[in-house]
This record gives structure tokens, C-alpha cells and sequence, in this order.
């Protein structure tokens, strides 16, 4: 089944299956896995990307919208045992990238949290309630977003963030990586498909 993803996706199998490229020889998966999936789980025509490619693997990171996602960004790039080529992916296609070009890149945001709420651009987009509550002896995190914004006003890279800083702000709040969020609403709608729940873990 086809996605709006994949000609993006295209794009980064061309650098992967080039003749004679010297990366990713081993945990493959990396890529045509859980890099796949990360662009069908996020993909809008404005989101960008952080790519990371080594012999041993790859890493794919929406940029500029939460701090956890940046944090795990840094890790991957501090591993430098190893050779990688970093790129920046998004609506303009691919760019390779210097290590310190990719850590500017991840000091800026377009989504923040605040007292007041979740902050776009420097504007208010919505209040948030985070609730973390036991369930059948586990811990599971709700988030209520509340705004004078419809819904419909909300771009489909909006809904992104704020299932992304949802999570990012469950983990905080419970103290823990395995808290999954269950429950995303805005305005009292659900913000996450109806079997979906969202249980990213820190990547080992």
C-alpha cells in the first residue's frame, strides 16, 4: 500500500543501495524497518528529519518540535566510534550534513512547553493537562490539550507535535520511559487513531 512517505523514502534507499556506499552493512532493519515506520507515523509534506547512517545502522528524528526527541538525537550522534554520514531529510529532499551543522540544527524549536501551555512559533496554540494514572497495576498517561483554536486550524504537522510533546511530557511526569500514553484529546477529540496508543520507548 502506497504512502505519502515514499518518495521520501526513495530518496534515502538511493543512498543506502548505492553501488560501492560503505554504510549500513549490518542491522539493515534499522532502515527498511523502524526508519520506514518513523516516516509513516510522522510524515507531513513540512515536517524535516535528522538522518543518521552508519555501518552498524541508522537513526531517523523529526526536528524542532520536543526536547526528548532531540535528546535521543544527541545520543545517537555522540556514538563516534564509527564512520556516519548525517543528512538532513524533509520537503526539499536530502542534504548531507557536518556533525556540528547537525547539532545547531537540533538547538532550535518550532513547538515549546511553557506554564501557560504548548507554544508554536512563540504563540499560544493550546493549554495542557498531563494525568498519569495506575490501570491494571501499570501506570498509563492521558494528555488534554485545550484551545481557542478549532481543530480544523490544527496543520497535520500540529497533531504531530502534539502527539510527540504528549508523550515526551508523560515520560516526564511518570518518571519513566515505559509509561505509555493512551490518550491524547484536543478539545475533547482524540488526536490518536482509535487503536492506537502511543508507547515509544527510549531506543537502548
Amino acid at each position: 500500500m502506497s504512502h505519502p512517505s515514499d518518495v521520501l523514502f526513495e530518496r534515502m534507499r538511493e543512498v543506502v543501495e548505492a553501488p560501492g556506499y560503505h554504510l549500513l552493512q549490518h542491522y539493515k532493519q534499522d532502515f527498511y524497518k523502524y526508519d520506514r515506520q518513523q516516516l509513516v507515523d510522522s510524515f507531513t509534506p513540512d515536517m524535516s528529519y535528522l538522518w543518521v547512517v552508519r555501518e552498524m545502522g541508522t537513526h531517523l528524528f523529526p526536528l524542532y518540535i520536543d526536547p526528548r526527541i532531540t535528546n535521543e538525537a544527541h545520543a545517537a550522534l555522540s556514538i563516534q566510534s564509527s564512520a556516519q554520514d548525517i543528512f538532513i531529510v524533509g520537503p526539499k529532499g536530502l542534504k548531507k550534513i557536518e556533525l556540528q551543522r547537525a547539532l545547531d540544527e537540533l538547538k532550535h524549536y518550532d513547538y515549546k512547553v511553557g506554564l501557560q501551555g504548548v507554544f508554536k512559533m512563540g504563540r499560544l496554540l493550546a493549554e495542557i493537562d498531563v494525568r498519569v494514572v495506575w490501570a491494571e497495576s501499570r501506570q498509563k498517561g492521558e494528555v488534554e490539550y485545550r484551545s481557542e483554536l478549532p481543530i480544523i486550524a490544527l496543520t497535520p504537522r500540529d497533531r504531530i507535535a502534539l502527539q510527540r510533546i504528549a508523550l515526551g511530557q508523560v515520560i516526564n511526569k511518570s518518571q519513566s520511559l515505559f509509561t505509555p500514553c493512551t490518550e491524547v484529546t484536543y478539545n475533547g477529540i482524540s488526536l490518536l487513531h482509535e487503536t492506537q496508543a502511543l508507547e515509544e520507548e527510549c531506543p537502548a
